[in-house]
């Protein structure tokens, strides 16, 4: 059993540790060029370059590789690059996905995920991570739950060694569901690449520093009172909403077992 949940929190966190970028495929130029945001092109040892996105197979999807292509660069202009348009082209004569911005330096090979609508969308999902208070409030609510249905599977999974197979194989499939489910729920929280290590997700320091920063930041909020009425008012509802459900279905389940003993 922690096998399969290891496996499903393994695939959800290497989905939630990818690279976020967003690309563009640049704007028509003169003949035979093309217009690229200046934050596109890098320049290493061997010229000018761009990091394209492409699509290939993946494990379970298909999935955006980095790939790195070195461009001609003709000259500047009002904060675009004039590059060679025939260097952006890709087998089919359309234009290559060109990474404009990436939530960590990227390096060739390495697979991203793309956020469409490029920063304005990045801002959106950093809001949609503050919306999702409610799931983080329900994950501790029916872990009460949770540990009584793994503790009902362990004793049907108990029938392979007591050569009970139907009663074994019941377990079996309502583990399978359980995985499933918790797939589906975890895979509800959406945390931006920004806001998680850069390397691996157990690095200890990088959480340490921004805790440092929170509290920091906590500091100047509390010099500045209209900052936060603002921030109280919107999420103080919901904070309390969702502590109270964690309460009422933990205290429900304290009465449920003690009842139980009773009888």
């Amino acid at each position: 059993m922690l096998l399969v949940y290891c496996t499903v929190l393994s695939i959800q966190i290497e989905k939630l540790m990818r690279i976020e970028v967003s690309v563009t495929t640049g704007e028509a130029g003169k003949e035979g060029e093309v217009l690229l945001p200046q934050s596109s092109v890098h320049e290493n040892e061997m010229g000018n370059i761009v990091y394209c996105v492409q699509e290939v197979a993946g494990k379970f999807r298909t999935e955006e590789k980095v790939q790195e292509r070195p461009i001609t660069v003709y000259g500047k202009e009002n904060g675009y690059v004039i590059a060679d348009r025939s260097s952006l082209t890709n087998d089919y004569g359309g234009m290559l996905r060109v990474i404009v911005d990436s939530s960590y330096p990227v390096k060739e090979n390495e697979i991203v995920e793309i956020i469409p609508g490029g920063e304005n969308k990045v801002q959106e999902r950093h809001w949609k991570m503050v919306e999702q208070i409610k799931w983080l409030a329900v994950f501790p609510a029916l872990l009460p739950v949770w540990i009584l249905w793994c503790n009902q599977i362990l004793k049907l999974l108990d029938g392979f060694w007591k050569h009970k197979y139907v009663q074994g194989m019941a377990g079996g499939a309502a583990l399978v569901i359980q995985a499933a489910i918790l797939y589906g729920i975890t895979g509800m929280v959406q945390i931006p690449r920004k806001f998680l290590p850069k390397e691996q997700i157990f690095d200890i320091s990088f959480y340490a520093d921004r805790i440092h920063h929170f509290f920091f930041e906590m500091d100047n909020l509390s010099r500045n009172p209209a900052l936060y009425r603002e921030i109280r008012y919107e999420y103080l509802s919901e904070l309390c909403l969702y502590g109270a459900l964690c309460i009422a279905l933990w205290l429900g389940m304290v009465l449920w077992s003690t009842l139980k003993r009773r009888k």
